[in-house]
């Protein structure tokens, strides 16, 4: 019904609640995935994929929020080529959490670090927002837990956590990392998988 009243009239009301229905489909569906990476029900599928290509594509959804919100995005995606196991929809959702915490919390710059130490590639997305303090800085990863920073913007609290976990099931991390100008998250994976058969 949302989508035929859309049609017809696209008053900001509509799109407001467009956005907000939109909103509570992806908390729901994030609430179903970490029940089922709870039950150990959920299953990924690992496939070799251009890294840097499929970031890029993610990276330019977030352009027009970026430009919105007068943000600098500076990246190194066109120096580095490389490919490795992830389940692409997984991956997505990560890289897409990343995100969509360092434009809701950058001042300025928006920075995308992606490169390769030994067995791993690692992707660090860093913003100059305010620094989260150092209590909040072990809890973050907690479900639900919000920062002072958070309480006026939009959020459940489950972001982290749930990618935390789908990091976790790629045999790999994510973390909030030291550095005194910018929050950084890094995510680090491997660059094989050991898995029987790699599409």
């Amino acid at each position: 019904p949302l989508e035929k009243e859309l049609e017809k009239n696209k008053s900001e009301n509509l799109l407001l609640v467009e956005k907000n229905v939109e909103r509570l489909q992806n908390l729901c569906t994030q609430l179903l995935d970490f029940r089922k990476i709870e039950s150990e029900q959920l299953q990924l599928n690992f496939v070799n994929t251009n890294v840097p290509d499929l970031l890029k594509g993610i990276l330019y959804r977030f352009s027009a929020q970026i430009i919105k919100n007068n943000l600098t995005c500076e990246d190194n995606l066109e120096q580095v080529i490389f490919e490795a196991p992830v389940d692409r929809e997984a991956f997505t959702k990560i890289i897409s959490n990343m995100l969509t915490n360092a434009v809701k919390y950058a001042s300025h710059i928006i920075k995308i670090e992606l490169g390769i130490a030994e067995d791993n590639f690692y992707l660090i997305v860093s913003n100059d927002g305010v620094l989260i303090d150092k209590n909040d800085r072990n809890r973050v990863f907690n479900m639900f837990y919000r920062t002072e920073q958070a309480e006026n913007k939009l959020g459940s609290g489950i972001g982290l956590a749930f990618c935390r976990s789908l990091a976790e099931m790629h045999n790999g991390s994510l973390e909030l990392v030291d550095d005194n100008n910018y929050t950084c998250f890094k995510l680090t994976l491997p660059l094989k998988q050991q898995v029987v058969n790699l599409l």
